[in-house]
């Protein structure tokens, strides 16, 4: 059977020529990539290449189990499906795909445990880490092992996000000189192909300044997060005082959702965090009563109340004391208000977080858009959740001292 590769174009076809270079094991080539200019294509091409030239293991490591189920789907319709005749197995599983030749393609993601990763292997083949500006830094130390056991060459490559982490100080290493790194940066191509000028006007009108100059114009941020500005000034210990407000976002534990509890005190410091995933109704209505009643000088305690909310909302009124609870009712405004106001607090220090990893990565990636009719929206970003993000957006819309701030947030963002 003969398989054809995709036409590349010239921004994915000099990365194909370079990685695929026989002199280049064991050197990085990191890409600096827009949305929308084919950064799968080209790894998927090559990941391919690998597994068709000789018997060989490969390893694609992705930010998410979905982004990893997703490129794993990608690659079994790039070689006809799942009856080709070229597919030994194809595990969705385990996220393994062998042919017929014995050659293998792993998957592995960022949120997977260290066991996990550890038991990684790449042989004759590439590494190939997809969007590594948002891969841990334990992933990468995790992995280098692998690397220098198999001599494999990687492809890192992502659309560039803040100025920190282990992608942004190997592209600064690459750019200053380092031999064993080969930048590509696709901003230095004609991508309009793919990305035509209209959709690059309409993503600049619709985005938020900072995720457009990320994803669109293929650059570097200096901030720490899409709207909070920088987070990490505001980020701390956990408070000792007593918690006098909370907020709940609740979840039915499903595409790995939390429900999460938010305490915070008079000053707007977190006092305590706590997160359960998969767990039973009944059960997690028990856990949240016993955290509460465990701050008995709490005054409110804010609660989504919209469809599965109600129910649990319901279900702890009569485990808790009597108007403790505040039911609030999502909508895109009222949404819009709490989240302009915890915007506020980051711009002002007027709050202070824990660093905990899930909450600083949610807060990071929390966006914006802007609605035809000029309204603007805020949600996670792709493949990203956003219920440490509501949860604490909750807990301080409870506090008297930050009342119509929308119009210094507008100005802010605009």
């Amino acid at each position: 059977m003969t398989v054809k590769f995709p036409k590349l174009y010239p921004w994915q076809q000099d990365v194909f020529d370079a990685v695929t270079n026989d002199n280049g094991a064991g050197d990085f080539y990191l890409v600096r990539a827009r949305r929308q200019c084919g950064k799968s294509v080209v790894a998927i091409a090559i990941a391919l290449f690998y597994a068709f030239k000789e018997k060989s293991i490969g390893l694609i490591v992705e930010p998410t189990l979905k982004q990893a189920r997703r490129v794993f789907k990608q690659i079994i319709s790039a070689v006809g499906g799942e009856g080709s005749p070229i597919l030994k197995s194809a595990n969705s599983i385990m996220l393994t795909i062998e042919f017929v030749n014995g050659s293998e393609i792993g998957f592995i993601s960022d949120e997977m445990d260290d066991s996990a990763k550890r038991g990684a292997t790449v042989k004759k083949s590439v590494l190939i880490l997809d969007e590594g500006a948002f891969l841990s830094q334990e992933t990468y130390e995790t992995l280098q092992p692998v690397v220098d056991v198999s001599n494999a060459p990687v492809l890192i490559i992502s659309t560039p996000l803040f100025k920190d982490g282990e992608y942004y100080e190997r592209y600064k290493r690459g750019s200053a000189g380092d031999p064993h790194i080969h930048i590509f940066n696709w901003s230095d191509y004609d991508t309009s192909a793919l990305l035509s000028a209209e959709k690059l006007e309409y993503y600049r009108q619709t985005m938020s300044p900072l995720k457009f100059k990320s994803e669109y114009l293929g650059e570097f941020i200096d901030e720490n997060s899409y709207i909070f500005g920088d987070i990490f000034k505001c980020v701390g210990g956990y408070s000792t005082k007593s918690a006098v407000y909370a907020g709940v976002d609740w979840s039915a534990g499903s595409d790995g959702d939390y429900t999460v509890i938010t305490f915070l005190d008079e000053d707007n410091h977190v006092v305590g965090l706590k997160y359960w995933k998969d767990f039973d109704a009944v059960d997690l209505v028990k856990e949240l009563a016993t955290e509460i009643k465990a701050h008995s000088k709490l005054r409110r305690v804010k609660i989504e109340k919209n469809s599965i909310g109600k129910i649990f909302y319901d279900m702890l009124k009569r485990q808790v004391r009597q108007g403790l609870l505040l039911p609030f009712v999502t909508s895109n405004e009222s949404k819009r208000e709490i989240i302009e106001s915890l915007i506020s607090a980051f711009q002002t220090g007027e709050i202070q977080v824990p660093n905990e990893p899930e909450l600083i990565k949610e807060l990071q990636h929390y966006a914006m858009e802007k609605t035809p009719s000029g309204k603007y929206t805020y949600n996670a970003s792709e493949n990203y959740h956003d219920d440490f993000v509501i949860s604490l957006a909750l807990a301080y819309s409870n506090a008297p001292s930050h009342k119509n701030t929308e119009n210094k947030i507008r100005i802010a963002l605009i």
